[in-house]
């Protein structure tokens, strides 16, 4: 799955220049280097998502899986 420009700095919760900072910087690979419009890969797009979390997000988060694992043993 790809995304457009658009889609990517939504996902990732940035304006179009933030979004233009990443590829430049070489955090965020574009599907084909130059090309109008950029299109991403919808994984490249989530792996940077998880890798850009804080640190209240990864809390909450472990704490959700956690519970989920508690109701999958049959503890909920």
């Amino acid at each position: 799955m790809t995304l457009t420009s658009a889609e990517a700095a939504e996902a990732l919760d940035i304006e179009a220049t933030g979004l233009r900072g990443l590829v430049h910087r070489g955090r965020l690979a574009p599907i084909r280097s130059g090309a109008k419009p950029l299109t991403f890969w919808a994984k490249d797009v989530y792996d940077l998502q998880v890798e850009r979390r804080t640190k209240a997000e990864v809390a909450w988060q472990e704490a959700l899986w956690a519970e989920y694992d508690r109701v999958l043993a049959g503890h909920g």
